[in-house]
């Protein structure tokens, strides 16, 4: 879905700062995206005016900037596979949160495979497909995995590229 141009490069600077730090002062902000603090606070209430950012702490909302495939990933990896797979999504911004699974054990044997379940948010399937071919270049083993989508809402810990 193409993306309006509604939003300018101080607009996305600014939700891309308030991304890794909702609790920033107007004036830290002004200072970093180069503009004065009054036309900053200006284009914050625009933002949220326009439903981009929501109140309190500023989560994105994420259908208005076109990021529409929400997902929950699980991941099996062998286990010496398992540090190259995590700088691989770690290196992934859509990619919110990342945790193992508990190893059950299962008939008094455990698995030979260890189990990641991650939150991530794209604008599309085929962001995501181009996302897990990085991840899985990286990572340079088979990795089995399934996805679901998901209808909620997260908010991300590192900044997303907003500009496509």
């Amino acid at each position: 879905m193409p993306r309006k141009r509604n939003l300018d490069r101080f607009d996305y600077k600014i939700i891309e700062i308030l991304q890794v730090n909702a609790l920033i002062t107007n004036k830290e902000l002004s200072k970093l995206i180069e503009l004065s603090p009054p036309a900053t606070l200006e284009r914050v209430r625009k933002l949220v005016k326009k439903d981009y950012l929501l109140q309190p702490g500023y989560p994105l909302n994420w259908e208005k900037l076109h990021f529409n495939f929400k997902i929950l990933l699980v991941a099996n990896i062998a286990p010496n596979d398992r540090f190259s797979y995590l700088k691989a999504i770690a290196d992934c911004p859509q990619i919110l949160q990342t945790n193992q699974i508990k190893q059950e054990e299962i008939l008094g044997l455990f698995q030979e495979k260890l189990r990641f379940m991650s939150i991530a948010i794209f604008r599309d399937q085929e962001e995501f497909r181009e996302a897990w071919i990085d991840i899985t270049s990286k990572t340079k083993a088979p990795i089995k995995f399934h996805i679901w989508e998901l209808g909620e809402e997260y908010n991300s810990k590192k900044p997303i590229s907003l500009i496509g």
